[in-house]
């Protein structure tokens, strides 16, 4: 279940799923989780438009009434007992208009709704002041002593509510 969503696979949830059931073998690092926003079920609520993309058809859009864009999650028991000491974030940008769209790619371990470590990244210097797609990463480190029940909530946080377009998510678990 949930690996098709009508004519759409999500090939990285599938290979999730043979896994955890043993029909592949358990492999270690990295693991790779990707959003090119073409598969609206695994958008998690970030709005997406066809006027733009930089692959394929669509791409997310933040404007003044999106202001939480490529949410993903994972709890640190998916990782089955070996957890990750680094997260690394890649997606690409396209501003709307010239002047700063002062978002954040935040990325924050949680247990029982309550944040004990929060890491940002401003995207100013990755977007400039040009209009062309461009790539944002960061390198996020694994606090230590975190049980499975926390969470890392990663997501694009637009806190002035500019407009502006994010493409190819990609999150690896290192």
């Amino acid at each position: 279940n949930r690996c098709n969503f009508g004519s759409t696979w999500d090939w990285d949830y599938y290979a999730q799923q043979l896994k955890r059931i043993y029909l592949i073998p358990e492999s270690t690092f990295p693991l790779t989780f990707r959003n090119d926003f073409e598969n609206t079920a695994i958008c998690n609520g970030s709005m997406v438009t066809d006027s733009i993309s930089n692959s394929s058809s669509w791409s997310a859009v933040l404007d003044k009434d999106h202001e939480i864009c490529c949410e993903h999650s994972a709890f640190m028991r998916d990782f089955k007992g070996e957890f990750p000491q680094f997260i690394t974030v890649k997606f690409l940008v396209k501003k709307v208009k010239p002047g700063p769209v002062n978002a954040l790619l935040v990325c924050s371990f949680e247990k029982e709704d309550k944040v004990f470590n929060r890491q940002l990244l401003t995207l100013e210097p990755f977007i400039g002041k040009t209009r062309s797609w461009l790539t944002v990463f960061k390198t996020f480190r694994v606090p230590d002593g975190l049980s499975g029940d926390t969470q890392i909530s990663i997501y694009v946080w637009n806190k002035e509510k500019n407009s502006f377009f994010v493409d190819d998510l990609r999150i690896t678990y290192e």
